[in-house]
C-alpha cells in the first residue's frame, strides 16, 4: 500500500512470551488474579506460545464486549469462547 514510505521509522515489536502475557493481564486487571495462569494457558492452547501485543489487547476487548459491565473481570469461560472463535 505504500504506507511505509510515509513514515521515517519502522519499529519491530516482538511477540509476547507467556510470562509477559501474564504481566499484561495483571496490569490490565481484566481477570481475577487466580485466573491469570489459566487464561495464559488457554491463550497458548488456542493461539500459540507467542502473541503480538496488539492482538492480545484486541482479544481482551472482544471478551469484554460480551460482559454486561465492561469494567467487570472477564470470566474464563468468556475468554475461552473468544479464543475458540478466533482459532476456528
Amino acid at each position: 500500500m505504500g504506507l511505509s514510505a510515509a513514515f521515517n521509522v519502522q519499529l519491530h515489536v516482538p511477540a509476547l512470551r507467556p510470562e509477559e502475557v501474564a504481566r499484561v493481564l495483571r496490569q490490565q486487571e481484566c481477570f481475577e488474579l487466580r485466573d491469570i495462569p489459566e487464561a495464559v494457558d488457554a491463550l497458548g492452547t488456542y493461539c500459540g506460545k507467542e502473541v503480538p501485543i496488539k492482538k492480545l489487547l484486541l482479544w481482551l476487548e472482544m471478551a469484554r464486549q460480551e460482559l454486561p459491565d465492561p469494567t467487570a473481570k472477564i470470566p474464563l469461560a468468556a475468554w475461552q469462547t473468544v479464543l475458540q472463535d478466533l482459532s476456528s
